[in-house]
């Protein structure tokens, strides 16, 4: 039987040895198919100030007391319609606080008439808050503007009542209309005076208030 001799590699040569090895590939996503997202964030700063803010806009009111004939008593006619309103803009301090409108007259409306106002609060589209319902207030009803002698301006009457934050709008009959009418006060009717007199009547948009 004959033996083969191995063959051998050439001088200074080394064998090669029998290498076995796998291939990793790792991705840089470590969630292994998820969607991969950031986060970041910031303040966004924002002031309201709080705001109290009235106008009085239309034609201002007028009377005039004539003869309805001999042994009647005198005509009061109203030479106005109902052009007069009143445009508020209000942003309350506190979800609970509360305005109101308040109304007085100057000391110069001649003895023996009474001068009333009465409002129409804004309704609809007459006014705007972030439900779309301006908490407008609540009418007190008819205002007797009091004759108070020796002072400049009678006491604040309330007109208006629980205005919260909103606004009423600013075009021509936005708002809440003023409606006033002129009477002879019978009990001082002989102390009535001849003459052309002029009356300020003045509003005021009072600081909120908590409401109770």
């Amino acid at each position: 039987m004959t033996h083969r001799t191995p063959e051998r590699p050439p001088q200074g040569l080394s064998p090669l040895p029998a290498l076995a090895f796998s291939l990793i590939l790792v991705a840089p996503n470590a969630g292994w198919g998820q969607e991969v997202s950031d986060d970041q964030s910031h303040a966004v700063m924002i002031t309201v100030s709080e705001i109290a803010e009235l106008a009085i806009i239309g034609d201002p009111p007028s009377f005039t007391v004539s003869s309805a004939g001999a042994g009647a008593p005198p005509v009061i006619t109203a030479n106005h319609g109902s052009s007069t309103f009143l445009q508020y803009t209000s942003m309350m301090a506190q979800a609970t606080d509360i305005r109101s409108i308040t109304v007085s007259r100057s000391n110069t409306l001649p003895s023996g008439l009474t001068l009333r106002v009465q409002v129409t609060l804004p309704t609809g589209d007459n006014r705007q808050g972030a439900t779309g319902f301006f908490a407008a207030g609540v009418s007190s009803g008819p205002v007797i503007l009091d004759r108070l002698t020796g002072h400049q301006f009678s006491s604040p009457r309330e007109l208006i009542q629980t205005i919260g934050s909103g606004w009423t709008g600013t075009a021509p009959g936005d708002g809440a209309r003023l409606d006033y009418s002129l009477e002879f006060t019978s009990n001082l009717v002989e102390n009535s005076l001849a003459g052309a007199f002029e009356v300020t009547v003045l509003y005021t948009l009072t600081a909120g208030e908590e409401q109770i």
